[in-house]
């Protein structure tokens, strides 16, 4: 394939997966582009995301501790997440949040989490999809469609975020914050100290 067909497609995909085009408009276009069926199959392989590839930090890495956390801002609001932290962590630990984009809580945001902890933080990653019943495990389509039918009027910054005096109560973390903010976070979340 051309770079100039690389980069159309990484264009359309991009699209697809941030603009809420359907799918099946998605892979007629990346047919188009491709110049055929089979070809669109293997450009699409080469460009998609996928939060199940090998991680850079395992989950049962010596290094780190991992938790699943449950929250509840406001009475009947539920939120769960992800808390992964230095093994041998010294006290007072600086948090960083992991905000997901519209493909919610997955397995590539808790490498990240993960990831982080190994450089001496306590990563702690919001499922924002949780009032929706969570991430659906393994179905992105389904994320990004829970995520676009989430109220407009709820945004990850109000929604769900642990607060700081639970979340330092729980894992000894201190008054340091800053956030790792993809799409969906970036907007509504600064970094703060």
């Amino acid at each position: 394939m051309s770079e100039e067909i690389e980069r159309a497609a990484i264009a359309l995909y991009d699209r697809f997966t941030h603009e809420g085009m359907d799918r099946r408009v998605f892979m007629a276009r990346l047919t188009r582009l491709a110049g055929g069926a089979a070809a669109a199959s293997v450009l699409l392989g080469g460009i998609a995301a996928r939060a199940e590839a090998a991680p850079i930090v395992a989950a049962d890495d010596s290094r780190i501790r991992t938790q699943e956390l449950v929250w509840e801002p406001r009475p009947g609001r539920r939120y769960t997440g992800y808390n992964a932290a230095p093994a041998q962590g010294a006290p007072h630990l600086p948090i960083v949040l992991v905000v997901h984009e519209n493909r919610g809580l997955n397995e590539y945001v808790r490498d990240v989490a993960r990831r982080l902890a190994v450089a001496g933080y306590s990563a702690v990653a919001p499922d924002f999809l949780s009032p929706a019943g969570g991430t659906p495990a393994g179905d992105e389509d389904r994320a990004r469609t829970t995520w676009r039918r989430r109220s407009p009027t709820a945004p990850p910054r109000s929604a769900g975020l642990p607060p700081r005096r639970a979340a330092r109560a729980r894992s000894a973390w201190s008054a340091s914050a800053g956030a790792a903010p993809w799409c969906t976070g970036s907007p509504s979340l600064r970094a703060t100290r």
